[in-house]
């Protein structure tokens, strides 16, 4: 089956091999901010996180958009995207998805969680509105919502760790 690996920032890759998927994969979160994976008439959008986990959205039969649930590894979505190049879309029982607009795990009809692992209340899209927006700006507004929330983590640590370095500094004055 025709497919097409097309990096937010690079050259596109007509039918990619196992290498060139590892190596576009390896970039998200870093190089590259989202891919897009057309495979046939099917799309799969691939973005990450800065802690090395790559999701993937897809929107399903009842044109509901599903975003993945849980962070994957590269070493899971190549064979994912592997699959999809020979028309196999089984991953879809086996990866936990949850529909984007409402945040809720969604697993395709006939599977249950067991099939996968269990919903993760702390997916990057959880909670973002979606509204009519297409999958692009979907994503895009997935990883600003995430880079955001990092940001915010990072500083209330920093605040902390500053807080917590005056009062042992004021503690130790006081010996």
């Amino acid at each position: 089956m025709k497919s097409v690996l097309e990096p937010s920032s690079g050259a596109t890759i007509q039918d990619p091999n196992e290498q060139q998927m590892q190596e576009i994969l390896g970039k998200i979160g870093s190089e590259v901010d989202t891919c897009n994976f057309t495979y046939g008439d099917s799309y799969l959008g691939v973005y990450g996180s800065s802690r090395n986990e790559i999701y993937l959205t897809y929107t399903d039969e009842s044109n509901r958009e599903l975003t993945s649930s849980k962070g994957l590894s590269t070493e899971e979505v190549t064979p994912i995207l592997l699959a999809c190049q020979q028309g196999n879309e089984d991953w879809k029982t086996t990866v936990p998805f949850e529909e984007a607009q409402y945040g809720e795990a969604v697993y395709p009809e006939g599977t249950t969680a067991e099939a996968g692992n269990p919903p993760s209340t702390n997916s990057p899209t959880r909670g973002i509105p979606r509204g009519n927006q297409n999958l692009k700006d979907s994503i895009v507004s997935g990883i600003k919502h995430q880079a955001s929330r990092e940001v915010s983590r990072g500083v209330s640590r920093g605040v902390g760790r500053i807080i917590g370095q005056i009062i042992r500094s004021i503690l130790k004055g006081r010996r």
